[in-house]
Order: C-alpha cells, then sequence, then structure tokens
C-alpha cells in the first residue's frame, strides 16, 4: 500500500508542476497581451496629436491583435493624413514616442 501513496505523491506532484506551467504561460500571455494593448493605446494617442484630431478620432479598425493594423480616422480626409505623416516623420517628432 504504501508503493500506491508513493505513487499518488509523485503523480500529484508532476500533474501540480504541470498545472502551475500552464498557469505560468497564461499569465506570460496576459501580460504579452496588455504590453500590446498599452502600445496599441499609445499609438492612438500620437496618431491623434500628429494629426491634430480628438482621440476619439483615431481608432483601430481591424488587426488590433496582428502586425497589420487598419487605422480609421474620422472626419479627415486621406490626403491631410498622408501630410500630417509626412511633416512627423520629416520633424522626427517620432521621437518623442
Amino acid at each position: 500500500m504504501s508503493g500506491g501513496l508513493e505513487e499518488e505523491k509523485l503523480n500529484n506532484g508532476m500533474g501540480q508542476g504541470f498545472e502551475d506551467e500552464i498557469l505560468n504561460k497564461k499569465r506570460d500571455e496576459k501580460k504579452v497581451e496588455m504590453v500590446s494593448k498599452q502600445g496599441l493605446r499609445k499609438t492612438i494617442f500620437w496618431g491623434a496629436k500628429v494629426l491634430g484630431v480628438k482621440r476619439r478620432q483615431v481608432s483601430i479598425g481591424s488587426g488590433s491583435k496582428s502586425k497589420d493594423k487598419v487605422v480609421i480616422v474620422e472626419e479627415v480626409t486621406l490626403q491631410s493624413v498622408f501630410d500630417a505623416l509626412d511633416k512627423a516623420f520629416k520633424s522626427h517628432s517620432l521621437r518623442e514616442w
């Protein structure tokens, strides 16, 4: 019977280690997601500042979890967006962020 108890202890120990590993992985994934969301917010705020619009006028249309994003800027012409971005790149205002 003592072999059965030792085996149970080993199995529980292995199971706990596996559960801890899963929990650590989930915690790490949440950290990455949080940092990603912060970066996304920072990008939106920067975009609003550069374009001279209110933050609520800038949003992510799609791709919030991918490298490629579609940014929506309300009440602004496409040409004015290009002009503002061109000016920002030329003046190096990107260094602020």
